[in-house]
């Protein structure tokens, strides 16, 4: 299920925003916010794979939002702004932001490029299941054919996803001990 947030101050903008055909490039839940702590209260909530912020904006500007967010989720960020300044920019490039848009936003522009964030996501998270998938692999062929003793953590790090996208980590489950 791909899951927009859209952040944005100004009702109008947010409205025609919304708005949008988003169905036409697989969204299938698109939730708002109108301020940046707004947005990461929404953010834990949904988990959305792509956020769609306005950079200035009351309580928590959309940088604020942005850094706090990457942080804890997994996702990609496309700021939109009014602003044609570099020190936004530049803030913009050390949170690694997917892409930066000015204002007024053309749908042409920003449909695509909201596409091509959620291919990202998704191919973040095939990378990961292929790299855990090798993982088990590995220890399944080391179990099998290897006469040499394999550690309680690396069995634990081989069913344990390392780094799950949108969710805490967890400790690994306890195996019980071998008699």
């Amino acid at each position: 299920m791909r899951t927009l947030l859209i952040v944005e101050d100004e009702q109008i903008i947010r409205k025609a925003l919304l708005n949008l055909a988003w169905e036409s490039i697989g969204v299938d839940r698109v939730i708002d916010a109108s301020n940046g702590e707004e947005g990461l209260r929404q953010a834990a909530l949904h988990q959305p794979e792509v956020i769609v912020t306005d950079i200035n904006m009351p309580l928590m500007d959309g940088i604020a939002m942005a850094k706090e967010l990457v942080q804890r989720a997994s996702c990609q960020i496309i700021f939109l702004t009014g602003y044609n300044e570099f020190d936004y920019a530049k803030e913009a490039i050390k949170i690694k932001a997917f892409d930066y848009i000015l204002k007024p936003v053309d749908k042409e522009v920003l449909l695509p490029q909201v596409e091509n964030a959620f291919r990202l996501v998704e191919e973040d998270i095939l990378n990961r299941q292929s790299a855990q998938e090798f993982k088990r692999q590995h220890l399944v062929n080391k179990l099998l054919f290897s006469s040499t003793e394999v550690p309680l953590q690396e069995i634990r790090g081989a069913f344990t996803d390392s780094d799950p996208p949108h969710q805490e980590k967890s400790s690994p489950p306890d195996f019980p001990q071998a008699s």
